[in-house]
């Protein structure tokens, strides 16, 4: 999961070597894809096959948040029973120097899609080393891990570098799959005791207006 143009697609085509012709290099919105799942049979050696499910992500109108979360949701009700996901990568640009309201916006959404339960399953990937300075990424990371992430991984929520590799996104996905199965979804909860979509705790989040949040810029 993650905003759009994040590198969701990316990091799957790199486990997995198929879907690149997927992967989104247009700054332009596009109407909201549909969940894509790829099984992956070229698992490092010792591993069964693994199926990675590729989420559309949160487009900057409302219309198109309210239709992401949606066919998230959808598939989440008809797709998963308790013990089938093994956890969640959240794909975070580094290469972005200031962290604005829409982003912040992305952020509580898929909080609020997971729960605070499911943390200990999550990893927060960050994407786009190669586009900035080592220096500056570093700097970035810590100040992620030290602000913007601190709740989530106080929770269990680990932050960590993909390198836009097969072996960085094993890395990653390797450490999912050694931990017990991903509980259920706040979400998933949620739309089981009746609420709708927009009922939701992510539902509520993306009424948020982003007008009245201020903007922070890295230095």
């Amino acid at each position: 999961m993650g905003p759009m143009g994040a590198g969701k697609t990316t990091f799957i085509a790199h486990a997995t070597g198929e879907g690149w012709a997927h992967v989104e290099h247009s700054l332009v919105s596009r109407p909201v894809n549909p969940v894509r799942t790829i099984t992956c049979y070229s698992a490092p050696e010792g591993l069964a096959p693994v199926t990675f499910v590729d989420t559309p992500g949160f487009e900057d109108t409302e219309m198109s948040e309210v239709d992401g979360l949606c066919t998230i949701a959808e598939w989440l009700k008809n797709n998963l029973k308790n013990g089938d996901l093994a956890g969640i990568v959240f794909v975070y640009r580094i290469s972005d120097n200031r962290m604005s309201g829409s982003l912040l916006k992305n952020i509580q959404v898929f909080v609020k899609i997971c729960g605070m339960k499911v943390m200990k399953n999550v990893v927060v990937a960050t994407t786009m080393w190669k586009n900035i300075s080592a220096p500056t990424a570093w700097r970035r990371q810590a100040e992620l891990e030290r602000d913007w992430f601190r709740g989530i991984m106080n929770a269990g929520c680990e932050l960590k570098v993909f390198e836009d590799s097969y072996d960085s996104a094993w890395a990653i996905v390797n450490d999912i799959l050694n931990l017990d199965p991903c509980p259920p979804l706040l979400i998933q909860e949620e739309i089981l005791r009746g609420e709708k979509v927009d009922e939701t705790s992510a539902g509520k989040i993306r009424k948020w207006s982003l007008g009245s949040k201020i903007t922070f810029r890295w230095s």
